[in-house]
């Protein structure tokens, strides 16, 4: 009898995680349809701020000029879409050299569908640290790929479902007990978006001094090290703009 249960709920768990498979497949072919040739504002800032860190870096520093950087926008092959660089940090740019030897509707393809990937890849994490199990994170991640946010992220080609993804991993090494680890993952969130740093005042009130001081230690690091792609001259430019 209890073989048979046994059976019987592995084999539910098995038609689950199957449909929750199926339901993930057209639903990244769906992306790539509707989105893969999009010509909106965000993604053709990743392409092609990347683009310039690898054909014009003596001038990559150019990038926090608002109508120089709309001019790149059209030579980058996104002709029509206004968007400006904003003030992101310079280590940004380094987010899309992978893809910029694709041409422009190859590589939002592949960062469309790299991006449900990473939602998936989240949720199994989460669910994972959470004690719930890295099938029922995988389980829902059709669930959350039909929210709002989650489309939009993908119509626009914006960078928030790998930020997404760190996330998980930074509360999964959290929950694990790796403050430093988990400092230095949220330093990548830092170098890619500075929209994280509340998490750091939220560390300190903590009093979570490891993680705290492994993100502070890994977003210097990595400035440094992008000193060599970016310039000098770009982080003047960046800190110059912050309020």
């Amino acid at each position: 009898m209890r073989d048979g249960e046994g059976q019987a709920g592995a084999g539910c768990r098995l038609s689950v995680l199957l449909l929750a498979s199926l339901s993930l497949a057209v639903y990244v072919w769906h992306v790539g349809v509707e989105f893969g040739r999009a010509r909106t504002h965000g993604f053709p800032v990743y392409y092609t701020a990347s683009r310039i860190v690898l054909q014009e870096p003596e001038s990559f520093h150019r990038v926090y000029e608002d109508a120089w950087f709309v001019s790149k926008l059209q030579e980058s092959g996104f002709p029509g879409v206004y968007d400006i660089y904003n003030v992101h940090p310079p280590t940004m740019a380094l987010m899309m050299l992978p893809l910029v030897a694709l041409a422009p509707d190859a590589a939002r393809l592949v960062w469309c569908i790299g991006g449900v990937v990473l939602v998936a890849l989240g949720l199994g994490v989460l669910g994972h640290a959470l004690g719930v199990g890295w099938r029922t994170g995988l389980a829902l991640a059709p669930l959350c790929l039909v929210l709002r946010p989650v489309w939009e992220n993908l119509q626009y080609g914006q960078a928030y479902l790998l930020i997404f993804a760190l996330q998980c991993v930074f509360i999964a090494l959290v929950v694990r007990g790796s403050e430093a680890a988990a400092g230095a993952v949220l330093s990548s969130m830092l170098l890619l978006k500075t929209a994280g740093v509340w998490q750091l005042l939220a560390l300190l009130a903590a009093r979570r001094w490891r993680t705290v001081g492994g993100a502070a230690f890994g977003a210097l690091l990595g400035a440094f090290v992008s000193l060599p792609v970016v310039g000098a001259s770009a982080w003047v430019a960046y800190f110059r703009l912050l309020p």
